[in-house]
């Protein structure tokens, strides 16, 4: 073989380089520095601090005089935790 043809060989070899237009690669660093932003937005957004215990037993007898009055039947007493001018917006059958 002369170097001629081996050369011609190593050409069609050699897998062509696939470039990227400029567009996509602007495109794909925008969306990566978006979803960084997002991602330590959302880390940052969280709460440090624990809830008061206070309103959590709070919220705890609410929950049992709702349940109470409930369970006993007592359309008034259930209708007395909600707003003068409050509307149901679903409810069970």
């Amino acid at each position: 073989m002369t170097g001629a043809s081996c050369l011609t060989i190593q050409i069609f070899i050699q897998p062509r380089r696939k470039t990227v237009p400029r567009e996509e690669t602007i495109r794909s660093v925008v969306a990566l520095v978006g979803l960084a932003i997002s991602f330590a937005l959302s880390t940052f957004a969280q709460q440090k601090e624990t809830v008061d215990p206070k309103l959590g037993e709070a919220q705890a007898a609410f929950e049992k005089k709702v349940s109470e009055a409930y369970n006993n039947n007592d359309a008034a007493a259930v209708a007395a935790f909600y707003a003068d001018d409050a509307v149901e917006v679903g409810s069970l059958p």
